[in-house]
């Protein structure tokens, strides 16, 4: 078995004294693990930092064995990554939702292809915050839980949504929703913008970052079987306030 695709390093992990195994996440076959032989050899050992851009070749007996990947650089981005605290804790949310969210060599193109234009978003300029969230909604979305923001659930109107049911994951209005303030959810006004709005006021993302960690607690992880989410993402949500 081989195949040829391009993906993002997700982690690494040394194996014996001169391999590693690898995770990476590609455009054709999705989240999927395999070993590099003498990884920490001068060619290898600068290719395994996470947020590498890979090109990948797979090679195998059988379908279902680990198999052994080849690499060669394609992009490098950790001196964009390291340029700020924030941006680091972002990025080391993002791998770990994917390592929690995705199962194994099930493909996600339009996951891979969204994760890589945040990704290359936190690089290039300063409005990625919003861009982050909006990631969250859609890989809610993507793995079948998608909310309901485009009008109101009790009136069937799309204006003054500022709330969102905590039971449905549907928008609720002003109006509507005023008598139940203290029970329903902040919807922040980017996430229903049609111009997509950019937000960069870091206490709108907080609660944005609120909405969506709800949802995946509350329905996703029930289905993933999972226990909580990663605390790299706590981490990050943590820095929103400091």
């Amino acid at each position: 078995m081989k195949w040829e695709d391009e993906g993002i390093l997700l982690s690494s992990r040394r194996h014996g004294e001169h391999n590693a195994i690898i995770e990476v996440l590609t455009s054709g076959h999705g989240r999927h693990a395999g070993l590099v032989k003498y990884a920490y050899s001068q060619k290898n050992v600068n290719l395994l930092e996470p947020g590498m851009q890979l090109n990948l070749v797979w090679n195998a007996r059988l379908q279902e064995q680990l198999g052994v990947f080849s690499i060669d650089k394609v992009k490098s981005r950790t001196s964009a990554l390291i340029r700020s605290k924030q941006i680091l804790l972002a990025f080391n949310s993002i791998i770990s939702l994917l390592l929690l969210s995705l199962p194994d060599r099930e493909p996600f193109k339009k996951i891979y292809e969204t994760t890589v234009d945040l990704i290359d978003s936190m690089q290039d300029d300063n409005y990625w915050l919003s861009s982050y969230v909006r990631w969250e909604l859609f890989m809610l979305a993507e793995l079948g839980f998608g909310l309901d923001l485009s009008k109101c659930a009790v009136t069937g109107k799309n204006i003054d949504l500022i709330y969102v049911s905590p039971k449905t994951g549907r928008a609720v209005s002003a109006g509507a929703g005023r008598k139940w303030d203290n029970k329903l959810l902040r919807l922040p006004k980017f996430l229903t913008e049609s111009e997509d709005l950019i937000e960069t006021d870091t206490a709108l993302i907080s609660s944005g970052m609120i909405l969506t960690g709800y949802f995946y607690e509350k329905w996703a992880l029930k289905a993933l079987e999972k226990k909580s989410l990663p605390a790299a993402r706590q981490r990050f949500f943590t820095s929103l306030s400091n």
